[in-house]
């Protein structure tokens, strides 16, 4: 946070907002309050996107087997909505000319769908053809992000010569599940299903100290400590739905519960 001395007491304030086609939208408003020593900011944000992406691949290669060239084909027609609300803060408070204390914030929550199906196919270099199968994604993801940061600022006897220090703390929590239906009709088969599920928890602890020294024009001493500290943990888990009870048969290869 930068404090500036020549902002004049009082509040102001600004309110945004613009539609686009497909319910996407963005609204926003943002508040600053400056009373002396003290200054307050903040504000609020809503955000709502919607996206379709399709993916046409073609492929060929020689079947190990047969020693046949095979024609691939690969549809993919997915649709991403997400629902971004936001918060975020500051406060300031100025000691002296030459001492302050500032604390901020952010919070920002991205949640919503993401659905696909996919359409493979191959045939023959004759045009016979070989297989053909279709699988349909029901996912939903989640994601938290959070950061607070503590700065103190001292100015020195030096003009322009400051001492800083900062302690910042940022985490991150996100969820995405998908479940999957598939099936087969060339060679023809029995639909099956699967799921698979990401989690990934991570939490940044980060503190530092930097000193600034002026010493003639274009030359500075600079000097400065940083220590981070990063704990990341994973939540993964998926595998094969049972036909006859419905439950997951857990897959070892991308489960680490």
């Amino acid at each position: 946070i930068i404090t500036k001395k020549t902002r004049q007491p009082g509040a102001s304030g600004t309110a945004q907002a613009s539609v686009g086609n497909d319910n996407r939208h963005i609204v926003s408003t943002n508040g600053n309050y400056n009373d002396g020593p003290l200054t307050l900011a903040g504000g609020v944000g809503l955000r709502q996107d919607d996206r379709r992406r399709v993916i046409n691949d073609g492929r060929s290669a020689i079947d190990r087997n047969s020693n046949a060239l095979i024609v691939s084909q690969e549809h993919v027609d997915e649709h991403i909505r997400r629902l971004m609300p936001s918060v975020k803060g500051e406060i300031g408070y100025r000691f002296t000319d030459s001492q302050s204390l500032d604390f901020s914030f952010s919070l920002r929550d991205r949640q919503g769908h993401r659905n696909f199906s996919q359409f493979d196919q191959s045939q023959l270099q004759n045009g016979t053809p070989a297989t053909a199968a279709t699988r349909y994604s029901v996912g939903h993801e989640k994601r938290l992000d959070g950061e607070q940061k503590l700065q103190f600022v001292q100015a020195l006897s030096q003009p322009d010569e400051t001492l800083s220090i900062a302690l910042r703390h940022s985490t991150l929590h996100k969820q995405i599940g998908y479940n999957y239906t598939n099936t087969y009709s060339l060679p023809a088969a029995p639909p099956s299903a699967d799921t698979l599920n990401l989690g990934h928890n991570l939490a940044t602890t980060e503190f530092s100290a930097d000193y600034v020294l002026p010493l003639a024009k274009n030359v500075d001493v600079k000097l400065g400590y940083d220590f981070e500290q990063d704990n990341s943990v994973f939540d993964d888990s998926g595998g094969n739905i049972d036909p006859t009870t419905g439950q997951m048969i857990p897959n070892p290869t991308i489960t680490n519960q």
